[in-house]
């Protein structure tokens, strides 16, 4: 859960997948002020979170990408199986969610 706080507060994750601009610039004006030690540690930090947010928006499209094609397998199944025997709606409904 620490996990996730951290991931949404530094703008890794989030409901846009994205956004870590506006952490980001957040950061580099906090950073602004500071002395030139660290203005070296916050680049070399944005460095590193933006290494983590392209690995994490990489890792999360072949997840999906996984469960479209799971889903499109399920789906395939149950066609299959239909022939044998009747499969309602909602059952095909419960089965893919």
């Amino acid at each position: 859960m620490r996990l996730d706080n951290m991931l949404l507060a530094e703008g890794v994750a989030g409901p846009e997948k994205g956004g870590g601009s506006a952490a980001a610039a957040a950061a580099a004006a906090a950073s602004g002020g500071a002395g030139s030690d660290n203005s070296v540690e916050h680049s070399d930090y944005r460095a590193k979170l933006s290494q983590i947010r392209q690995i994490y928006h990489t890792e999360l499209e072949k997840y999906e990408q996984a469960c479209n094609e799971f889903t499109t397998h399920v789906m395939n199944l149950l066609r299959e199986q239909s022939r044998t025997r009747p499969i309602s709606p909602k059952e095909i409904e419960r089965m893919v969610s």
